[in-house]
């Protein structure tokens, strides 16, 4: 393969459009097939695919930072009181409904771009 395009990677956008996490256009999904197999697909395809590979990246990023910020909450929060974190159940059930809905979300890769640039997306979100 050329452009340093891989298989791992043609193999990620495709696992990635069966859950849904992005949608692939039926002739995007043949061409990669093809070049999998080692065909030779027309070189102006090679950017769409990597951008698409890119977008799968900064989607996955987004989802990480996501997680990794509710989770780091949901540990702050144990170190609290019981009164404290009782306060706090509601903020703890809004923010994983937004992190759940932004990881289910079909979002533009624009969206993605700028939520990712958030410190805090969830903490943002909720005083919204």
């Amino acid at each position: 393969m050329s452009n340093n395009i891989s298989i791992q990677d043609l193999d990620k956008l495709l696992k990635a459009n069966e859950e849904g996490t992005i949608s692939l256009p039926k002739r995007e999904i043949e061409l990669i097939q093809k070049w999998k197999n080692g065909e030779t697909i027309d070189k102006r395809y090679n950017s769409i695919i990597k951008l698409d590979i890119r977008q799968l990246e900064e989607k996955n990023s987004l989802d990480e930072k996501l997680d990794n910020e509710f989770t780091s909450f949901c540990e702050n929060a144990k170190t609290k009181s019981h009164q404290e974190i009782l306060n706090s159940a509601y903020e703890i059930t809004v923010k994983e409904e937004i992190k759940d809905s932004l990881k289910n979300m079909d979002l533009y890769p624009l969206e993605v771009k700028t939520k990712r640039y958030f410190k805090r997306i969830l903490s943002r979100l909720v005083k919204c």
